[in-house]
């Protein structure tokens, strides 16, 4: 004869086999998010790890990756919460007090921010990217010194990591240290080589140096790599210019004015270019594009005046003295000047 299940012992087992399928569904849930987050889908990552921590509400390693991926997307007060969920599930995750304190170092919270991120390095001196992002939160904060030292510390502790190394070549360029600067991003373009942001910077660092071959070998590296890097075409425009190509920095700011007909700065450069290479109706012709995006500029009134001078017109030079007096005394006097030469 079978045995009878007494009612209170069957309500149990129903209750430990809905938790098991609960459980399991939950980290299913967080190894798909782990898969999503590796392939740097985090939207879909987020969502993964937001219900399975809706199943299991005390997985604090689903609330370390869920504020993680909030992070990236740029959800910083969402990621707050999760980030303080998992620390309060696992006081002792470094990881969690890093996402913490990165979060809130992007809501401009920053002393908050280092904080936290002293914390995770307290506890884990060797995780690289506290220091990493504790040097972004100094660089918020304008203290360059104790950033620098934190950079050095995080490429020391993960030297094929390119972002520190980044943000140290960045931070060489902004305090004027280009030969440090050109070291790094050396270093960065033979790590990364499909990283048109890298060469370009590279040859913006090499043209402040004075050395115009290589800022153009980088330069044109950087554009072979993004066509549409407006910026690389700029500077590569202006070394050729420094370099004494003038009509290939001409033809490389054509090529920048057909992806931005209206860049009044490459506008004005090709109307100079253009005047030094004595090609004077393309240059007046360039200036008063510039003029029209800029009615007040007095730099274009200044380079078209010039402009008619050199072409030896200066009947119509003198037609732009009175604007130029409205803007600007000093460069009218200099306009004067040349008309009386």
């Amino acid at each position: 004869m079978p045995t009878r299940i007494a009612p209170l012992v069957a309500l149990l087992l129903l209750s430990l086999a809905a938790q098991s399928f609960a459980q399991g569904s939950a980290n299913s849930l967080f190894e798909t998010g782990v898969k999503l987050t590796e392939a740097k889908k985090f939207k879909e990552a987020a969502e993964a790890f937001g219900q399975a921590v809706k199943k299991d509400p005390e997985n604090s390693a689903a609330y370390r990756y869920l504020a993680w991926c909030q992070g990236e997307l740029g959800q910083h007060d969402a990621a707050v919460d999760s980030a303080k969920k998992a620390i309060s599930l696992d006081a002792n995750d470094y990881v969690s007090y890093n996402n913490l304190g990165w979060s809130l170092t992007m809501l401009g919270r920053f002393d908050e921010g280092i904080a936290e991120l002293k914390t995770s390095i307290k506890m884990n001196p060797s995780y690289a990217l506290s220091h990493s992002n504790l040097a972004n939160a100094y660089l918020h904060q304008g203290r360059e010194d104790d950033a620098l030292t934190e950079l050095k510390t995080a490429i020391g502790l993960d030297s094929k990591n390119t972002g520190p190394r980044g943000t140290l070549a960045t931070l060489y360029i902004r305090t004027g240290k280009y030969r440090e600067a050109a070291a790094e991003l050396e270093m960065l373009t033979s790590m990364k080589p499909e990283s048109a942001s890298y060469f370009s910077s590279l040859g913006f660092v090499y043209m402040n140096l004075g050395e115009h071959q290589k800022s153009i070998n980088a330069l044109q590296q950087a554009v072979s790599l993004d066509p549409k890097d407006t910026e690389g075409l700029r500077h590569l425009a202006t070394v050729q210019a420094l370099a004494g190509k003038k009509d290939e920095g001409i033809a490389t700011l054509r090529q920048l004015l057909v992806q931005k007909p209206k860049d009044y700065e490459a506008l004005l450069s090709l109307a100079m270019f253009l005047d030094s290479t004595a090609r004077y109706d393309e240059a007046i012709a360039a200036g008063k594009e510039a003029l029209e995006l800029r009615p007040n500029s007095e730099r274009a009134v200044m380079v078209i005046a010039m402009t008619y001078i050199d072409k030896r017109d200066k009947e119509s030079a003198r037609a732009y003295l009175p604007k130029l007096k409205e803007l600007d005394e000093n460069l009218a006097r200099i306009l004067e000047k040349a008309l009386e030469k």
